[in-house]
């Protein structure tokens, strides 16, 4: 019933008018010319550091001038197009914490650097800087991690998703998650990660599925709305960080006597069969100042009825969609946007997020223009947004589903075909994370 009376509040609308960034402000370009150590280096180390170490996720170092000279010709152009640090929000949109990318003063300097050579300079005249370490929580109180490892199968829909029970929650009182931060076992294969609690009453029945068809886990593609699966605590894909709630003012509420059901969904494109064993770190309060709490924005007739139509060779498919979700959320109250995300899978190529008022103007809440699925992410806002009741959250999604855009599956691109809404095809949803009163 939900879903069709949200489908019947649905706006039918033009897409959104918002967002449109004007010419970028000419810079002076300073007098003297940039050198490593006094003026590339500190950019190095606070915006390429945390993912350019030995092991990182980057594939090669950016600690030391070496490493920086020999990487000249990819860095100018990955600094020129904005392809890194890689920060895909549109920068004129809105404004959010953790913000990676560059500052117009500090690609500037880059480029300058890059173009007269990248000289090394003087190591006694270095600015004070050191890398970032790595995000992480400030603190943890709980670590879960999956009961056994866990290998997918390619089938053919190149995907695996796949439920586990995870037990081992400590608390049996209701308590507030202000930090979350998921580490996949094997990032290569995993596309992403949704963290939901389930009544401990229901642990028996769910952990019966576990290895009926002789795997790990179980199945759990149409595990919507049975076994008293109460809500979700959090969520990862690609490009994520932890999430953390300083002196817990936020928190999402994690019922008592419940117990975790992790649901991972395991991209096979590849070949991929390695294990997973994927970890979760919790950090937890026993009362919070704000009760987090989630919603979505999506068409119910994607889902439905094949609506999320993405023809085969469509260089530009686009869908929306527009409610107000003050209606089913806060009982037609005002609320507080803290975080949003956008979700669209492989071929996706851009999308945004906002807010169409009732007086008829837009607020921007998120703009991807380029979209890139291993950098999806949730993006806190650096202050919170009122959504008032009578206005319309909108999600917009396009797609190219042309030969060249496709993803390969065991290393060779598939010809287009028609897309519908499908853990193995496309989606689009606008999520967001919020509470009823601020401050």
């Amino acid at each position: 019933m939900l879903l069709l009376a949200l489908a019947g509040c649905s706006i039918d609308m033009p897409p959104a008018d918002f967002a449109a960034c004007g010419p970028a402000p000419a810079l002076d370009g300073g007098v003297a010319a940039p050198d490593y150590w006094h003026d590339a280096k500190p950019i190095f180390d606070r915006k390429c550091a945390t993912c350019h170490v030995d092991g990182g996720i980057a594939p090669f170092p950016l600690l030391t001038y070496a490493d920086a000279r020999e990487w000249l010709g990819l860095i100018r152009s990955a600094v020129e197009r904005k392809l890194m640090p890689p920060w895909p929000p549109n920068d004129c949109c809105q404004e959010y914490q953790h913000d990676r990318s560059l500052s117009a003063v500090d690609r500037d300097t880059l480029l300058r650097w890059i173009d007269g050579g990248g000289p090394e300079g003087d190591p006694a005249t270095a600015t004070p800087s050191m890398p970032q370490p790595p995000p992480q929580l400030s603190r943890v109180d709980v670590t879960l991690m999956m009961p056994t490892p866990y290998t997918p199968i390619a089938t053919e829909e190149t995907s695996d998703l796949r439920c586990f029970v995870v037990e081992g929650w400590p608390h049996d009182e209701e308590v507030f998650v202000t930090g979350f931060d998921v580490r996949p076992g094997n990032p290569a294969i995993v596309h992403h990660v949704i963290v939901q609690t389930v009544e401990a009453s229901a642990v028996p029945e769910l952990k019966a599925r576990e290895g009926a068809d002789g795997r790990a886990g179980f199945d759990c593609r149409n595990l919507r709305g049975e076994l008293h699966v109460n809500g979700g605590v959090g969520g990862w894909t690609p490009g994520s960080v932890p999430q953390e709630s300083p002196d817990a003012t936020l928190g999402v509420p994690f019922p008592a006597h419940s117990q975790v059901l992790l649901q991972i969904h395991y991209d096979v494109r590849a070949g991929v069969t390695m294990p997973d064993q994927t970890e979760i770190h919790f950090q937890v309060a026993t009362s919070v100042k704000h009760r987090m709490r989630a919603l979505v924005a999506a068409n119910p007739l994607w889902l439905a009825n094949d609506g999320l139509e993405i023809e085969a060779g469509d260089p530009d498919a686009m869908h929306n969609f527009a409610y107000d979700p003050s209606v089913y959320f806060s009982k037609g109250e005002p609320f507080f946007l803290h975080a949003v995300n956008l979700h669209v899978h492989f071929l996706g190529s851009h999308g945004r997020i906002g807010i169409h008022r009732a007086d008829g103007s837009w607020d921007c809440l998120l703009d991807i223009p380029e979209w890139d699925y291993h950098w999806s992410s949730w993006y806190q806002l650096a202050a919170p947004v009122q959504f008032n009741p009578g206005d319309l959250l909108y999600v917009e999604c396009h797609w190219d589903n042309t030969a060249a855009n496709q993803a390969p599956v065991n290393g060779v691109a598939p010809a287009p075909r028609d897309l519908h809404w499908a853990t193995a095809e496309e989606m689009c949803a606008a999520l967001g994370l919020f509470t009823d009163t601020w401050p």
